[in-house]
């Protein structure tokens, strides 16, 4: 299982959140102007700004920003003129308040809000996209898939709403997977969790990434969690959406296969847990229909 960091309560002040703030504010220094979620995934990758930790959760960065903003240290800002015709709400920009506000850096908030526009276009399909890659890769390392898009093993429904994306046997085991590719933290991880743990299968999350809190009940419970760090996009939108991907600083890849090391990792992840099957049973015990 990939290491965390505790995201604690907002009141209770540590190390950490002294490195989102510095964090937030080299961001700024850096790019002149941000919008709000952009923090977000740039300081996922907290190693890129000589943070000394690796990750920063959102829910951390979004404390910095307030306390940040209220010290008056960061302010917000917005284009000029009237908002773009594609939509109605802008993005919620940022800048340090020594800087001006002048031409340049309203045509860089004109960019990036076109930017987040033309990657929100493109979005809708890359959920089923990741899926369809993720099936035919868990396959290649031997799983036998039992059920797509459901909530039912071996005659046993879920009393939880929903379905998951996939029902597979590896080695015999059954693991209840559900992958989650979207930028923001997802919000129905304990929903996917019940209704794997219900029909009797092992709840197995494959995501692009996840928050603290959902790591945690996972870990707690009894189910496994894998996590890749990049929205994957078709190759085809490669050349259309590339150049917005590195003025936002996104973690986007553009893939047609899952990489043989991501696979490897997972099929880690699997293995170190095969033998403490019975620990995570007992803990799914309470979760059983």
């Amino acid at each position: 299982m990939e290491e965390f960091v505790n995201d604690e309560p907002e009141d209770i002040l540590t190390e950490f959140d002294d490195k989102a703030e510095e964090g937030v504010l080299k961001i700024l220094e850096l790019e002149g102007v941000v919008y709000r979620n952009e923090f977000h995934y740039r300081l996922e990758n907290a190693m890129r700004y000589q943070l000394g930790i690796s990750e920063i959760f959102h829910q951390r960065t979004d404390a910095a920003i307030r306390r940040l903003e209220k010290e008056g240290k960061i302010v917000r800002t917005a284009p000029l003129g009237r908002p773009l015709a594609t939509r109605k709400n802008p993005p919620l920009f940022y800048r340090l308040p020594e800087i001006p506000v002048f031409r340049p850096l309203h045509d860089e908030m004109r960019r990036k809000t076109e930017c987040i526009d033309k990657l929100g276009s493109s979005s809708s399909g890359m959920g089923f996209y990741a899926q369809n890659l993720w099936t035919t890769a868990i396959e290649v390392l031997g799983f036998d898939i039992k059920g797509v898009n459901t909530n039912e093993y071996l005659g046993v429904k879920s009393e939880t709403s929903g379905n998951l994306d996939i029902i597979a046997e590896f080695t015999g085991v059954p693991f209840g997977i559900d992958i989650k590719n979207g930028l923001s933290y997802p919000s129905d991880i304990h929903n996917k969790f019940m209704i794997a743990a219900e029909i009797g299968t092992i709840p197995l999350i494959i995501a692009r990434n996840l928050s603290y809190s959902d790591r945690m009940m996972l870990y707690e419970s009894g189910g496994l969690y894998k996590l890749y760090m990049h929205c994957i996009y078709d190759v085809a939108l490669k050349a259309s959406l590339e150049k917005c991907v590195e003025i936002l600083g996104l973690p986007f890849v553009f893939i047609d296969a899952i990489d043989k090391h991501v696979l490897e990792h997972l099929i880690s992840i699997i293995s170190d847990f095969l033998p403490k099957i019975n620990v995570l049973e007992k803990k799914l015990a309470p979760y059983r229909l």
